[in-house]
């Protein structure tokens, strides 16, 4: 049959069927049709024929071929009966043979009956398969119970080992996955043929006839799933996209299928197979080891090799390389792939790297050992046993009760406290052999309390408003703690809040029989309160704008009531106003009075109830009272602003030298290998960087993190400095990732850019823990904030772009899930960690405008931290906490997009309950990462205190709460913290980069540093030195007034006033600063008086001493008008003090001024000191350094300079 009879009988068929109203029937060509493969003639129009070989009918389990269908019923063409149905928006149209069905990517797919592959061991599924557009994991098929159980292929994969086009079947969920991937999508807009072949132990994928994907160690197979009872054609059992394309003979065989046969399936000629046999060959172009060479390709033709020389690679692949030392050897290796009469050839060069002696193989090996984060261990150890290079790695505990040699971890008992064990890895190869200590802690259990009371929850909706119940319960412990529980609420019938007024919700709460109660108020009003000032101000008129609306079918009489109240709670003085508000209608209401010359301890309240006046009103709250108090700090416009990081210029100190140890390390960092990760993920060429190490190296799951540090670091650099180098490293970085996120955008979801696939991401919304994942939010995040911070203060626009994509995308992941999901998933432990995502999204929404980044911030809200916090209750206990410190700095960013005060109050109440009950002297908190009960400090003083990155947090939290509210003691805190920890944090070695990560606190402990670990702590560390001039000085909203929070030798351009102002003298020696004002003109300069000042704070100007009132922990202003070259001399002698823990008054560390003095001293046996108890200056003497000081026989230094020794930060001193 010819060409032309094929088209004549095609139209013929197409035309009866039309007229018949009978579905198309497939046509077949006789053998001797010559068609092309892939012969693409548009989306509906590609009818190249289906010319397979004859089908053995008796190995078909089920066949759609889409032809036979009643209403929304799908006909197996088998006969076996296992007709399937159509769901949702899928539909037949035309596809590759006949008809197909049509998959809308939204709630279209097909469902095949229970049990459709039973029993199945051997077998194969193939189908025609037209893919409209990429969406991350949709699925060709899925078949399954739960996202436990379950086999799928996917057209567009994303996780480690199931990239592209991906077949997976797993009986333990996601991570227990065995995967086949072809690594890359298949091509939109064409027809493509897929099948996927099991055969024992071998899994394998073809495309179009070719193998493009194998796995030889599968142990699962559908006879291992039971009865699946959710099978799908496009669809997930995960809640990935649903499938956006075309489906056309669909089948399923109980048998595994040859090479052969699925070729056959195409009609492939000899030319065509050998053609594809030889694309397919890969035996990558260098070897260390001995080369796999295929013999026969995938569609059945022969392979046959010769190499150029055999004496470094044999014709069958065997690879002698040359000794070490001796350069590397470049081999052609040539392929013959013939079938029938057809043969072709293809030339592979291979480079044969020279080996490795021993000793290099066992130093890589050593150096590459990674076993996670080992200082706060609370599960299993997966220890290797093998090197890269061909090393054995053994391991030895020094306490194998706690870990054994093969990783086993047994956690001490509550309240026995954590346990360090050492473990030594030997490495071994040959007669070589080295060792490597790793110093272990870990973690105690968790103390097991029960639960003795929950407060009751007092709720308010509007009307025809289901109540939103919070997911957790705040609960009082028996041991005293306050925690929180998960809760889950009874039902709430629609019936209850129709109409105005109140009713009880009850729930059930974990881990207790007790029941929470949430007491709901239905209100037909919607009340907005807001005043005319941030806080009580003496002698100023206050109002109150009360903004009512009445969604009730009645109109209702409103009274707005301001009450002023003193210390005591008795009503000093009180106003109010009343206004009829008609159904649907609403009414601004404003009422107030003067306030009087003293307000210390008063607050203000506003009342808003039904009546007209006092006297008849039936004081029926219509509202929440809002309040207004001497110290509330809620403002809707910052109080304060900082300076561009360029308008500050450090002057020689301690200050620049280490700010220049991190510019030389920063200058020094190669930016292919911070690129490393990132290239690797995207399969683009590395530029033959070696890979990052510890937690950042190529198999650590955090990977990544540490780029975006970098990012943050170099951009903070160049806008402290102006030095183009950093520009340079900048620029080239944002290109790279540019491309990298380019790359990932095909192989992945569009926008998506990390240092691995989005997996991670997946399984956290399966609520895998860690450490199967390490908080791929929290990567990504430093990713993305490393962006931004080089836009704003890089001045690079791409990578404000890559940003935005990156946006784009956690919008459009997060956007698709349930909010209790979202929430569940914030609230794992390290899993969930995310960072500042709501912070870095707010920004975004800050500098375009875009809703949907706010929208994504908010998604991150998370419940656990933010209810307590906004209500003031002290549950940080047992949290992580640097996992939750970003959360809050988030929260505020959040306030200052949408003004909303909850967010503020979370942030307000977080800081305040930290630096005053969860803090060691040096401005730390945390003691192995997590919060401890509040008040407890001596308990916990050991060689795992203060987790550096969690003080940097702390500061950035700090400084941006001060912008809203200029109280002194932001500025105390940041001084210590800024002093104590941040400063001995650095390596005092110039170059290396080396950080804390802990700053150990107990009896003769030392600081160490990570120099390649890349731990968090390394990434902060990278910007803590380059940044340390955004906090020295802060300007009022109107220019008006200038703040000079810390005594750092500096120069301050400040531009909008026409002044410079620079400070000299060594403040830690001087114990003062000389301020020099360039410029002319009324300005009101503040001074922070610290803290710890007892010995007096005075000032001169052009040496007149001014009579200030200078109290410890605020500010004095001088406002004048000033004029060049004049002076302001500032003396606050330090003194000394002792800072007791409050949980042991017996316990304490020494201060100096700001300064933390710690005692040099190997004893790790806590010192006793006998001090004076009424001037302990009286029992310290003083040296020859200014800083530097003995008392009962021990040497004191600050911490800071305590760098090379180690110390006591905290003795044991009298009562």
């Amino acid at each position: 049959m010819n060409k032309k009879s094929i088209s004549v009988l095609i139209c013929f068929t197409m035309c009866m069927s039309t007229l018949q109203g009978v579905p198309l029937e497939k046509v077949s060509a006789a053998n001797d049709t010559n068609i092309s493969l892939g012969q693409d003639v548009g989306k509906n129009k590609d009818k190249t024929l289906n010319t397979s070989i004859k089908e053995d009918t008796a190995s078909v389990v089920a066949k759609y071929n889409f032809d036979n269908a009643n209403e929304n019923k799908i006909l197996d063409a088998s006969g076996n009966g296992n007709d399937a149905t159509l769901v949702g928006g899928s539909k037949l149209i035309p596809g590759k043979n006949g008809n197909s069905v049509e998959l809308n990517g939204n709630d279209g797919y097909v469902q095949l009956p229970d049990g459709i592959v039973k029993g199945l061991t051997d077998f194969t599924i193939t189908a025609w398969v037209y893919m409209e557009s990429s969406q991350g994991y949709q699925r060709i098929f899925d078949f399954g119970n739960d996202t436990t159980t379950n086999m799928f292929l996917t057209s567009s994969g994303g996780n480690a080992g199931a990239k592209g086009l991906a077949f997976c079947i797993t009986t333990g969920g996601s991570s227990k996955e065995e995967k086949i991937q072809k690594g890359t999508e298949l091509e939109s807009g064409k027809w493509v043929h897929v099948a996927l072949v099991v055969s024992g132990n071998t899994g394998t994928l073809y495309e179009n006839g070719k193998k493009v994907g194998e796995n030889t160690n599968m142990t699962l197979n559908p006879s291992k799933l039971g009865v699946t009872t959710k099978n799908y054609i496009g669809k997930s059992q995960y809640g990935d996209p649903n499938f956006h394309g075309q489906v056309d003979d669909f089948c399923i065989y109980n048998r595994a299928l040859s090479g052969t046969e699925i070729a056959g399936m195409l009609q492939l000629s000899d030319k065509d197979i050998v053609e594809g046999d030889k694309a397919s060959i890969n035996i990558g172009d260098t070897a260390v080891s001995d080369l796999v060479l295929p013999t026969t390709g995938p569609s059945g033709s022969n392979i046959s090799w010769k190499s150029d020389n055999e004496n470094v690679i044999s014709n069958t692949g065997k690879v002698t390389p040359p000794l070490s030392g001796q350069p590397d050897v470049k081999v052609k290796l040539t392929a013959t792939i013939t079938r029938g009469s057809e043969s072709d050839t293809r030339e592979f060069n291979v480079i044969v790297k020279a080996g490795l002696s021993d000793e290099e193989c066992v130093k890589k090996d050593k150096e590459a050992i990674y076993i996670g984060n080992i200082f706060t261990i609370d599960s299993d150890l997966k220890l290797p046993i093998a090197g890269a290079n061909g090393s054995t790695i053994t391991w030895e505990s020094k306490n194998t009760s706690v870990i054994t040699n093969d990783g086993k971890v047994t956690r001490p008992e509550a309240g026995s406290g954590n346990v360090n064990v050492v473990l030594i890895a030997t490495i071994s190869k040959g007669s070589v052999k080295d060792t490597r200590e790793f110093d272990a802690t870990v973690v105690q259990k968790t103390k097991e309390s029960k639960i003795i009371s929950i407060p009751d929850i007092d709720l308010e909706t509007s009307l025809g408003t289901a109540p939103e119940l919070p997911t957790v319960v705040t609960v009082t412990k028996d041991d005293k703690s306050v925690g929180l529980a998960n809760v889950t609420w009874e039902n709430v019938d629609a019936s209850k809040y129709a109409a105005a007024g109140s009713f009880k919700v009850e729930g059930t709460v974990e881990g207790t029989t007790i029941k929470a109660v949430a007491n709901v108020r239905v209100s037909p009003f919607t009340v907005k309160t807001k005043f005319n000032m941030d806080k009580l101000q003496a002698g100023k008129m206050l109002t109150a704008s009360v903004k009512a609306t009445n969604a009730d079918v009645n109109s209702t009489q409103v009274l707005v009531i301001v009450g002023l109240f003193d210390k005591d709670d008795t009503m000093k003085n009180i106003s109010y106003i009343s206004k009829e508000i008609k159904p649907g209608g609403s009414e601004d209401l404003d009422v107030g009075f003067k306030l009087p010359e003293d307000v210390n301890g008063y607050k203000a309240k506003v009342f808003v109830w039904g009546g007209t006046n006092l006297n008849d009103s039936n004081m029926q709250p219509l509202s929440r009272v809002s309040e207004l108090t001497t110290d509330s700090t809620i403002v809707s416009s910052l109080a304060a602003k900082d300076f561009d990081l360029g308008k500050v210029t450090l002057q020689s100190s301690i200050f620049t030298d280490h700010r220049d140890k991190d510019y030389t390390y920063l200058l020094s960092v190669n930016d292919d290998q911070m690129l490393y990760n990132f290239r690797s993920a995207a399969g683009l060429d590395l530029k033959g960087a070696q890979p990052l190490t510890g937690w950042d190296a190529p198999d650590c799951n955090l990977r990544g993190h540490s780029t975006g540090h970098y990012l943050s670091a170099l951009a903070l650099a160049y806008a402290s400095s102006g030095d183009v180098k950093f520009k340079n490293k900048i620029d080239y970085m944002i290109d790279e990732l540019k491309k990298c996120q380019d790359a990932m955008s095909v192989k992945y979801s569009p926008g998506f850019l990390s240092g691995y696939s989005e997996d991670q991401f997946i399984k956290l919304e399966q609520y895998t823990t860690y450490p199967t994942i390490w908080a791929p939010y929290y990567t990504l995040h430093k990713i993305m904030t490393g962006l931004v911070d080089c836009y704003q203060f890089g001045g690079n626009a791409q990578a404000l772009e890559i940003a935005k994509k990156m946006g784009d995308w956690v919008y459009g992941r997060l956007s698709k899930l349930p909010k209790d999901q979202l929430q569940k998933m914030w609230g794992m432990y390290i899993a969930g960690e995310f960072g500042g995502m709501n912070e870095v999204m707010a920004k975004l929404y800050a500098i375009t405008g875009d809703e949907k980044y706010l929208t994504t911030a908010k998604y991150f809200d998370n419940p656990k931290l933010f209810i307590p916090m906004a209500n003031n209750k002290d549950t940080l206990g047992g949290m992580h906490a640097n996992q939750h410190i970003p959360q809050i700095i988030g929260a505020l960013q959040i306030f200052d997009e949408n003004k909303d005060p909850n967010y503020y109050n979370i942030a307000s109440n977080f800081w305040n309950m930290v630096t005053g009950h969860h803090i060691y002297s040096i401005g730390g908190t945390g003691e192995g990462e997590m919060f401890k009960d509040a008040d407890k400090i001596a308990e916990f003083i050991d060689d795992k205190d203060a987790e550096t990155c969690a003080t940097y947090n702390m500061l950035k939290l700090t400084r941006n709460l001060f912008l809203h509210n200029t109280d002194a003691k932001y500025m105390d805190y940041y001084e210590r913290a800024l002093y104590n920890n941040i400063l001995g944090s650095q390596d005092p070695n110039p170059g290396t980069g080396g950080s804390c990560y802990f700053t150990p606190l107990g009896p003769g402990e030392q600081r160490g540093y990570d120099m390649d670990g890349f731990s968090c702590c390394h990434g902060t560390g990278m910007e803590n030195h380059v940044k340390y001039g955004d906090s020295i000085y802060f300007k009022s909203e109107d220019k008006s007034t200038l703040y000079v929070n810390l005594y750092i030798p500096s120069t301050l351009d400040f531009q909008e006033k026409g002044f410079k102002i620079t400070q000299t003298g060594d403040y830690l020696t001087n114990q003062g600063t000389t301020i020099t004002v360039d410029g002319e003109g009324q300005l009101d300069i503040k001074l922070r008086v610290p803290y710890w000042v007892q010995k007096g704070y005075t000032v001169k100007i052009n040496g007149v001493q001014q009579k200030i009132a200078a109290a410890p922990g605020s500010y004095i202003n001088l406002s004048r008008g000033w004029a060049k070259g004049d002076k302001i001399d500032i003396s606050m002698p330090f003194s000394f003090r002792l800072e007791r823990t409050p949980d042991d008054p017996t316990k304490a560390s020494i201060m100096y001024g700001p300064l933390v003095m710690v005692g040099k001293s190997d004893s790790t046996d806590w010192i006793k000191l006998n001090l004076d108890s009424t001037d302990i200056s009286k029992s310290i003497a003083p040296t020859d350094d200014p800083l530097t000081f003995t008392t009962n026989g021990i040497t004191l230094v600050p911490e800071y300079k305590a760098s090379d020794c180690a110390y006591h930060a905290y003795f044991i001193v009298n009562k």
